[in-house]
Order: structure tokens, then sequence, then C-alpha cells
């Protein structure tokens, strides 16, 4: 009896342990102001997270309208089980913006882009500054910045260092990264990326499982 007990649990186990492995770590990537999904900064992130064995999904996002891209993001993380959410610029700062229980990476985050987009598009609606403007205040709570990393750099020739500060500031100086480079493309950051990556812990199933077993 008790070596059926031990076999049904034994192969319980590894019906279990089968079911998680199928359930691979997603992640989703959102652009920035003027991309989409095929951006440049977008396919480093997809090469990266290749490595750990992490899907990547890409979309278009019409980053100019608050709610709509929001509501997007949301019903993507929910359908696809997304546990990683990455942005880069203005798609840094949906990533922070979204109050989803995932884990987060910015690259190059437009932290304030009631101030930066006007300078880019001169037409933006007031009423698109103000949405920007409500979601500003929830990323500089405090209170918000659980599992967030910051990737940024040095040469950022939009925003300079404004945005690391602040970043340091509300979400922490260990959670923030540095690469030799400016703000677009993401070319040279692939290792402040994987360092980024790695702080999280972040791990697929089965290879949690191969740790139990050393």
């Amino acid at each position: 009896m008790i070596k059926l007990l031990e076999s049904g649990s034994i192969a319980a186990f590894s019906i279990l342990k089968l079911i998680l492995i199928t359930m691979k770590i997603k992640a989703l990537f959102i652009h920035g102001f003027g991309g989409s999904k095929d951006s440049r900064t977008g396919k480093v992130v997809v090469s990266i997270l290749k490595e750990y064995d992490i899907e990547t999904i890409t979309e278009t996002f019409n980053l100019l309208n608050v709610d709509e891209t929001l509501a997007k993001i949301d019903k993507i993380i929910l359908k696809n089980n997304v546990h990683l959410l990455l942005g880069t610029s203005l798609g840094g700062f949906y990533t922070l913006a979204y109050d989803g229980l995932v884990d987060k990476i910015v690259i190059n985050p437009c932290m304030k882009p009631s101030d930066e987009i006007p300078k880019l598009d001169p037409s933006i609606s007031d009423e698109t500054i103000y949405d920007y403007m409500d979601y500003e205040d929830y990323i500089f709570d405090s209170k918000n910045n659980i599992n967030t990393r910051g990737i940024f750099g040095t040469k950022d020739e939009l925003f300079g260092d404004k945005f690391l500060i602040q970043f340091k500031k509300y979400y922490g100086a260990e959670n923030a990264f540095t690469f030799n480079g400016g703000h677009h493309g993401a070319e040279g950051a692939e290792d402040a990326l994987r360092n980024a990556i790695d702080s999280l812990d972040i791990k697929q199933v089965d290879k949690m499982f191969d740790d139990e077993d050393d």
C-alpha cells in the first residue's frame, strides 16, 4: 500500500511538473513614441529574453491614447498570462503606469510625458496631456515601485540623466542600471538588461525543479 501511495505521489508530481513546464514565462514589450512592434529596441529585448527562454509578445500601440493603451496592455497580459512587462521611452511610462501584478523593466523611460511629448508633437491634445498627468502621480508614488527595474543610457540625447535621478529617488538606486549608449535602439544595453532580469530572479518553472533536484 505504501509503495502504491509513493508511486501515485511520484506520478502526480511528474504530471504537475509537466504541466508547469509548459507554462513558460511570457513578456510583453511596449515600444516608444512613433515606434511599432518592429522597433530596434524591441528586437534587442526579444534577443536577450530568448537567452532566458522567455517568449516576448510585441504589439503596436496607440501611445497617444492613454486609456486605450492601458486597456490593451491589460487585455494582452490577462489573455497570455504575462509575467514580465517591458517598455522603452514612452512605452516605459505605460509600463510604470500599469497597476497589474507583473515584474517590470523600463528602458530610458519617459517618466513625465506631459512635459516631453508636446516637444515632439506640438499638436498633442490637452486631454491627452491631462491623462498623462493623472498617471504621472501614480508612477511617482513609492508605494507602486515593487519589482521594477530601470535601464538608462548615460548618453541619452533626449532626457539626459533627469529621469535616471528620479527613478533612483522613487524606485531605489539599487534598481537602476546604466549602459554606455543613447536614447534610441538599446544597442549596448544587453548586459544591463541581463543584470536587470537576473536581479528580478525570474526563473522558468523547469529551472526551479532543476534547483530542487540538485
